[in-house]
């Protein structure tokens, strides 16, 4: 058997170049799997990571039924019972209590319909990356000009104590033509049915990339609790956990403890399933690509094995006379195609990982494509960086190698069946 595994190494350098193209073959097929699976799996980590920070939480709690509604009748209250299982959950990095409303605003002239949002300004700087939304005024200054012909003086985050200050959307701002400084009114409807109006100073303005929230406005919670006549309920709770920890495993837990009559408790991805449905249909692009990578590389396989046998018919022809079994022709034939496919594999996992740690620690720059990414509704999306993962090498090496296998079964049962007579007689 040795002796035969020693002929097959020797075989596969006989034709050099047909050898060299079949390497190529397989290691550029295997090197572009490992680096697309690379680029969408890092993909999809800084959009879901994106999510998570900027307003989604790793998970939320809400009053039941409010996922469905979304109205401000879907409130509770914070009890102590409440905060201490938040405080006492080891996993818990930190939570924020928010209040989800909408109303009728005006600017002078100006008015719109607008996305209100209510924070406790501290604890959202802790658990999401709203903060680093504020606009700079240069910035500002470039995109505005008409509002802006020079850059503002500031442009700062909401204060730590309720002082009629709000952060204003930058698309509801171009909409209402307001500035920082000016002096916005709005009128809602409150939880209790009652009419709630008051005006509050534009401290700031923010971009997040997400329609919504960019088309409306943030405030002190307590100024949100005094407009939509709260009396101390909070639409939401935005809970943030390590990105590495099972979130499944800890909304579990939540359900476990928290009365299901009262409250109901929700991960991100149910809380935003397009964007679960946006990664799931890049997969499948994937996928579909990968597949048909691998039949091509299995017809290649294919073709050069088969040529290669149609080339060396007169060979086998002898070692049949000469006592070869056709297990043994078959063998034969079969360890040329895996050492064939290894070196194969060798070379696409070396050149695959290489390219892809490479974007791991420099990721393609995306801010270019921004708006367009926003108008999919990915904000988060300004760098394409390659997230390579043990089990690609793994996965794709190991399918390569079977779709291979498989493609020189035919050809090695051919030359398995060759009849000695015929075969020195063929030229």
């Amino acid at each position: 058997m040795n002796t035969f595994i020693a002929i097959a190494w020797r075989n596969i350098w006989r034709n050099r170049r047909r050898s060299a193209l079949t390497l190529t073959m397989i290691g550029f097929g295997l090197f572009l799997c490992i680096f697309l699976e690379a680029i969408v799996s890092g993909t999809q980590e800084q959009i879901f990571k994106g999510a998570i920070e900027l307003n989604l939480g790793s998970l939320q709690i809400h009053a039941k039924d409010y996922q469905e509604n979304q109205t401000l009748a879907e409130a509770f209250a914070i009890t102590p019972a409440l905060e201490n299982l938040l405080k006492s959950e080891p996993l818990v990095q930190t939570w924020t209590p928010r209040i989800m409303g909408g109303g009728m605003v005006s600017v002078g002239e100006n008015t719109n319909i607008a996305v209100i949002v209510g924070i406790d300004p501290e604890k959202e700087a802790q658990i999401s990356t709203f903060q680093q939304k504020i606009m700079k005024p240069q910035k500002l200054a470039e995109k505005y000009p008409r509002l802006y012909p020079q850059p503002p003086p500031e442009n700062r985050y909401l204060s730590a104590q309720a002082q009629q200050e709000i952060l204003i959307g930058d698309k509801l701002a171009e909409k209402l033509e307001a500035k920082i400084g000016d002096q916005l009114a709005a009128m809602v409807q409150g939880a209790d049915g009652s009419t709630g109006s008051e005006l509050y100073q534009i401290v700031g303005v923010y971009h997040t990339g997400q329609g919504d929230l960019d088309n409306g406005f943030y405030m002190h919670l307590a100024d949100a609790d005094e407009l939509f006549s709260m009396h101390g309920q909070v639409s939401l709770i935005s809970v943030r956990l390590p990105l590495s920890q099972d979130i499944p495993g800890v909304l579990a837990d939540f359900k476990q403890k928290l009365d299901p009559a009262l409250y109901e408790v929700l991960g991100w991805n149910e809380i935003a399933p397009e964007l679960v449905d946006i990664m799931a249909f890049k997969n499948a692009g994937n996928r579909l690509l990968m597949l048909i990578m691998m039949i091509i590389i299995a017809f290649g396989i294919l073709n050069t094995v088969f040529m290669t046998i149609m080339e060396r018919i007169q060979e086998f022809g002898v070692l049949k006379a000469l006592g070869t079994s056709p297990r043994q022709i078959f063998g034969l034939v079969m360890y040329e195609t895996l050492f064939l496919t290894l070196l194969g594999i060798l070379v696409g996992n070396l050149s695959g990982g290489a390219i892809s740690y490479y974007f791991l620690l420099h990721p393609i720059d995306l801010s270019s494509m921004t708006e367009m990414y926003e108008d999919m509704g990915i904000s988060s999306l300004t760098q394409l960086p390659a997230n390579p993962q043990t089990y690609m090498f793994v996965v794709f090496s190991l399918l390569i190698l079977v779709f291979s296998m498989l493609a020189a079964l035919y050809p090695a049962i051919k030359a398995a069946r060759l009849e000695p007579l015929d075969a020195l007689k063929h030229t």
